[in-house]
């Protein structure tokens, strides 16, 4: 986005706090991903599973000790899907509902 002038460009400009920067730590965590899960390789991949940003979003909330907050369920062994890849790397996994009551929001 940093080499091009347009809309996108200028929104994420306006946006910085939204990016973050790639960690060692994501590194490590994606590695794991593609150890535990060769069949997330973008080239034979099954469509329904788990895509290079669900990776990322589990990759990174492990680096940083955060939970995923998804509605997916497990998927299969040739369709892993969120849930799946946080089993795997010890990720807590919750639905929204869950967020809601824990918080004890009313609407």
């Amino acid at each position: 986005l940093k080499h091009h002038e347009d809309d996108v460009s200028a929104w994420a400009a306006l946006h910085r706090r939204m990016f973050v920067p790639f960690e060692h730590r994501m590194a490590e965590s994606l590695a794991a991903l593609a150890e535990g899960f060769p069949q997330l390789s973008s080239a034979i991949r099954s469509r329904g599973a788990a895509s290079d940003t669900d990776q990322l979003v589990v990759a990174l909330a492990n680096a940083r000790g955060c939970i995923v907050v998804s509605e997916e369920v497990r998927g299969s062994q040739t369709k892993p899907k969120v849930p799946d890849l946080c089993r795997h790397l010890g990720v807590v996994q919750v639905r929204f509902l869950d967020i809601v009551l824990r918080e004890g929001w009313t609407f």
